[in-house]
């Protein structure tokens, strides 16, 4: 037989149920009798009903907040949500589309709504406010900087991805009309400050080095022909003494050396290009500049420039000699 409540029953219950609190133990007894459960789509039905309008209080909000604070989830419950989504065309992650007419249905349920998606509605001041006070502190939110590693298992998983051509139709379309997407220019205004704004940050030794190494990483992850040369050269006569740094792992005043020896020896061997540091160009660039930086850290340093390679023989006189005299 089953027992219908009275809307006056349950609000009797709701009021002898405020500010109790289930011990462990009741909510491990809970957990462990409804594990298998399945709610059936009537009751799943009435319970979203019954949440439709219904808004929590900042109090609660709060509660709720403070209470996921500092957890995570172990690699067991991952693997538990994994499993549980399989199949699951509306879990976060899966390519679930929907239909022409549940889109239509959803443009005209949003005309008009200021707060739908795409609707250019703008906070207030005082809404602004609010948002910056919700989220001082929040180390998940705007500011949040990714460790090497995230960055470096993130840029692992887009390795060989590509864009089919109807996702990079989507994305053109999409962007049709949006003056900030790729192409817009900025005022000259803007350009002063965002100008501003970088060299300013450059200042900071720390942030400058992060960048460079960022972008170094990025792009010169390997050696390149010449360097793998010098390399192959340092190898077979000093096996396991000198390791490739031009990939950011070295970073000295913002510049990155190519090669340096690795038993502790304060040795660098730097491999220019003839056109990349000639007296055109930034000083930096220049033999003379980069000599004096690393001079000031006890390196030495052996500039090994590619026309010399033409001549195997005597690039690697000119190494041992280096190698010899420090």
């Amino acid at each position: 037989m089953v027992r219908i409540l009275t809307e006056e029953n349950k609000a009797k219950l709701l009021q002898a149920n405020l500010g109790r609190h289930l011990t462990e133990e009741h909510k491990i007894k809970l957990s462990q009798a409804n594990l298998g459960k399945k709610r059936t789509e009537e009751t799943k039905a009435k319970m979203r009903q019954a949440g439709i309008g219904r808004r929590l209080s900042e109090e609660t909000r709060a509660k709720i907040s403070r209470s996921h604070m500092g957890k995570t989830l172990t690699e067991e419950h991952k693997a538990k949500i994994g499993r549980a989504s399989l199949g699951n065309k509306y879990a976060f992650g899966n390519r679930f589309k929907h239909t022409e007419e549940a889109k239509a249905k959803i443009r005209q349920a949003n005309l008009g709504n200021k707060y739908a998606f795409g609707n250019r509605f703008k906070h207030t001041e005082e809404a602004k406010a609010k948002i910056g006070r919700i989220k001082k502190g929040n180390k998940n939110m705007l500011g949040h900087h990714h460790t090497e590693e995230a960055k470096l298992k993130m840029r692992l998983a887009r390795i060989g991805k590509t864009l089919s051509e109807e996702a990079n139709i989507k994305l053109h379309e999409a962007n049709i009309g949006n003056t900030y997407a790729l192409g817009h220019k900025h005022n000259e205004e803007t350009r002063v400050r965002m100008s501003k704004s970088h060299k300013s940050k450059w200042q900071d030794a720390e942030y400058r080095d992060s960048e460079i190494r960022r972008l170094r990483l990025a792009c010169c992850a390997h050696p390149n022909k010449p360097e793998a040369t010098i390399l192959e050269l340092l190898n077979a006569k000093y096996p396991e003494e000198w390791k490739f740094v031009g990939d950011g792992s070295l970073i000295i005043e913002g510049l990155n050396p190519d090669i340096v020896n690795a038993n502790g020896r304060k040795l660098i061997i730097e491999v220019f290009g003839d056109y990349w540091h000639t007296q055109k160009l930034k000083p930096y660039r220049l033999n003379e500049g980069r000599v004096r930086v690393y001079a000031k850290y006890g390196y030495k340093t052996l500039i090994i420039w590619v026309s010399e390679l033409n001549n195997i023989r005597n690039v690697m006189v000119k190494i041992d000699k280096f190698i010899a005299r420090y």
